[in-house]
């Protein structure tokens, strides 16, 4: 086996393994987003106190990007819990305007700095907006539960070419190394005999080429 070929199928392989890796790992977020999204369908609504919200930006050399921050309290089953997640990402883009639109409307259920008030099920006093909890864990909540299209779109191009590229890629190298191993064997087998140096070649007649013969 060649020292050059080897070398030139492992860094196929490395390369191919650079997109494979990060792509696997998006396409895991990818996923647990529909499946986020599914689970929480079963999820209650029950009121809840929005005690603080903040708009958060980020700004790069070609974009902005923004992220919606909220702290909430709500009651579940006669306990008191307090809540930290709008949404199932976490992370900050500028893929659509959800952080902006929840934001604005966030803010116009914020509740007075003055006092702590407590959170009511029902009664016209109490301004209250609406999460949604898991009633296996109660200490589980989001605001909003559905599914950002928009974002798992813009991901799919990541989440599903990566890997496909890169596992094609990996694939590739991974059969040129195993059949340099294979001719490389062979060559031990049978060191006076190149013509045998081939796995296709190992037989009592070489296959046929396809393909017609050129003069």
């Amino acid at each position: 086996m060649k020292p050059v070929k080897t070398l030139h199928a492992v860094l196929v392989v490395l390369f191919g393994a650079a997109f494979l890796v990060p792509g696997l790992f998006l396409s895991g977020v990818y996923f647990r987003g529909f499946l986020q999204w599914w689970e929480a369908r079963g999820w209650e609504e029950i009121p809840c106190r929005i005690e603080a919200t903040e708009l958060k930006s980020s700004r790069g050399e070609d974009s902005t990007t923004y992220q919606v921050t909220a702290s909430y309290r709500y009651r579940y089953q006669g306990r008191v819990y307090q809540g930290d997640r709008v949404g199932f990402s976490s992370s900050s883009d500028n893929i659509g305007g959800f952080h902006q639109r929840a934001y604005r409307e966030l803010s116009s259920y914020l509740a007075p700095r003055s006092g702590t008030v407590e959170v009511e099920s029902s009664g016209p006093a109490v301004r209250s907006f609406r999460c949604y909890v898991n009633p296996d864990q109660p200490e589980d909540a989001v605001l909003y539960r559905e599914l950002r299209w928009e974002m798992q779109a813009f991901m799919a191009i990541f989440a599903l070419t990566f890997p496909a590229v890169g596992g094609g890629v990996v694939a590739f190298g991974w059969v040129s190394f195993v059949r340099l191993r294979r001719e490389r064997r062979l060559q031990g087998i049978h060191p006076g005999e190149p013509w045998r140096w081939k796995p296709e070649w190992t037989g009592p007649a070489i296959p046929e080429a396809s393909g017609k013969w050129r003069a």
